[in-house]
This record gives C-alpha cells, structure tokens and sequence, in this order.
C-alpha cells in the first residue's frame, strides 16, 4: 500500500473506518456466498427435490398375487419372485414397516457379490419400534420378500423405554449374471 493510502486512512475518523472496514467485509462475505456457497447449495436442493419426487414410486412397490397350486413343486413355482433391484427392496421393506408400526430411519446398499451361483445385494436398514413391532416386521420380511434374507440384527435402547432401534442387515439374492 502506498503513503498516501496509509495518511488518508490515518485523517480518516474511526467512525467512517469502521463503516468502510464493514462495507469491505460484506462484500467479502457476499463474493464467498456467490462464488463458494450458493452453487452447492443449489445443487443440494435439486437432489433433494429429486429424490422426493422418486418416494411415491419406490412406496407403491406392486404385491404379486398369489397363484393356487395343486401340489408342494407347484406351489414353490408358483411363489412371488420378491423385488429385483435394491429401490424395490427398500419399499417393500417400507411397506412392511409401516404396516407393522416401525420406523426405518436409514438404509445402506453395500457392494453386490457373487456368492453360490447367486448375486447378492446387500442393505443396512436402521428401524426403529416397539419390541413386537419389530419381531412382527422381521416375520412380515420373510413372508413379503421370500428371495430376501435377514442376516444379522443388532438391537439398541431406543428413545423410549419401551422403543428399541435396531440395525438390520438384509441380503436381497437374485440369479447371477453370467458375463
């Protein structure tokens, strides 16, 4: 800076220097709002918005009906196939919730593997209910989603006494792949 920027800002009252110092700061300040903040913000917004628009069609999964069979190979053949891709897994794992009185806060795909000849598509789920809602929702799963399997289920004290929150890992396995 030169002398003279340095004696004029020196005559300067404080009042006015601190106006100016202000008025500099709030140009800071909107500069970074525009330039840092405002576009991943934006962006931010329209995924939620996205995503939003996408919840009624992951809830209304369609429940197959239920062929009757004449004997037990007819009736395994005739069993509903389940979801086929994880968004179809996670609402028919909402559906269910709902209609067993538990919350699920959270899911959680993980990475797909082969295992046995099968592709399996794992899911954390986190839920939360009472301890027979619970039970009630992991019955519902087996029935819902017979390609689905629960393989681990941690249960934590809930919000309420008589609330627990339960971590789920759920594997959804469909045929494979062949490349």
């Amino acid at each position: 800076m030169s002398d003279q920027l340095y004696s004029t800002l020196a005559r300067m009252p404080a009042r006015q220097l601190r106006l100016m110092a202000g008025g500099v700061l709030a140009i800071a300040l909107m500069a970074t709002w525009a330039l840092a903040l405002r576009a991943p913000w934006q962006a931010l917004r329209a995924a939620q918005t996205r995503l939003a628009a996408a919840a009624p069609v992951i809830a209304t999964v369609p429940t197959p009906v239920p062929v009757p069979a004449a004997n037990a190979s007819d009736r395994a053949a005739a069993r509903p196939a389940g979801p086929t891709t994880v968004l179809a897994l996670i609402g028919a794992l909402d559906a269910s919730a709902r209609r067993n009185g538990v919350a699920v806060t959270a899911t959680a795909p993980l990475p797909i593997r082969v295992v046995a000849g099968l592709s399996e598509v794992p899911l954390d789920v986190q839920a939360s209910g009472t301890y027979a809602a619970l039970q009630a929702w992991l019955a519902d799963i087996g029935r819902e989603v017979p390609t689905a399997a629960v393989g681990r289920i941690d249960l934590l004290p809930g919000s309420a006494p008589d609330r627990r929150a339960a971590r789920v890992h759920v594997a959804l396995y469909l045929a494979a792949v062949q490349p």
